[in-house]
């Protein structure tokens, strides 16, 4: 958490984007955060289209995946890149065109403004989002009544991957306990654990032009499982000792 009362900007935030064929969209995405003067990181999670082609004819920073290894895998290759370089803060968010590069100064602009360790984008406080289907609102509202629950975070959008973060909650994303398959409400748990100050703000999102890993019967419901499960174990998972704590 910080304690300081007023806070200068960083001169830099870096943006990561995990991707996986992401051709069709990626190079627009770089070049709206490049015109707002942001460094740009790609993890290319071993794409079989042109993805990381396009990423560097557009001028962002390519980190590539010699397999397959996952969203959360990906992230963590990012936050370890922004931790190298020595960036202050970065923002997560997808290449597919369904988080708003718009939108990332906004929640750069919350982190330092509120003076905050993370701050979560949500796409339902904004008119101009798009209407989330029945199912996943379904899914979202349990886990935000099971996190307001067992730790008494409110968040109403906690699947939500457009985020800011400090470069302390970045630190504890690279350790174990970070889960590798859907980090969603699950980690958010263990912030408000680790006593990160967690808020949302307001953000547009758009309904991604891919194919979602919530299609079908089976899949949302092994997905809805996981995240329960990853919670209750969250609720006795001995924690590290903060970094920025003396």
């Amino acid at each position: 958490m910080v304690d300081s009362k007023t806070e200068a900007k960083p001169m830099h935030c870096l943006v990561i984007i995990p991707a996986y064929n992401e051709a069709e969209n990626i190079g627009e995405v770089i070049d709206k955060l490049h015109k707002q003067g942001f460094d740009v990181v790609v993890i290319d999670d071993h794409s079989a289209d042109n993805t990381s082609k396009i990423v560097e004819q557009h001028g962002a920073t390519l980190l590539k995946h010699c397999s397959n290894m996952g969203y959360g895998v990906a992230l963590q290759t990012g936050y370890r890149y922004a931790i190298q370089q020595k960036y202050e803060c970065v923002v997560q968010m997808d290449g597919d065109g369904q988080h708003s590069p718009e939108f990332v100064k906004t929640l750069v602009d919350t982190l330092y403004e509120k003076q905050v360790d993370l701050v979560i984008g949500n796409r339902h406080m904004m008119v101009g989002s798009y209407k989330v289907p029945k199912h996943r609102r379904a899914g979202q509202k349990l886990f935000s009544t099971l996190l307001q629950m067992f730790s008494g975070l409110k968040i109403d959008d906690p699947t939500s991957g457009f985020q800011a973060l400090r470069l302390n909650v970045l630190k504890f994303y690279v350790s174990d306990l970070y889960p590798d398959d859907f980090p969603d409400a699950n980690i958010l748990l263990l912030c408000r654990r680790m006593g990160f100050k967690v808020i949302e703000t307001p953000v547009v999102m758009h309904e991604s032009s891919g194919v979602s890993m919530h299609r079908g019967f089976w899949r949302p419901v092994f997905y809805v499982t996981l995240i329960i499960f990853s919670i209750l174990v969250g609720l006795f998972t001995k924690l590290p000792k903060r970094e920025d704590e003396n």
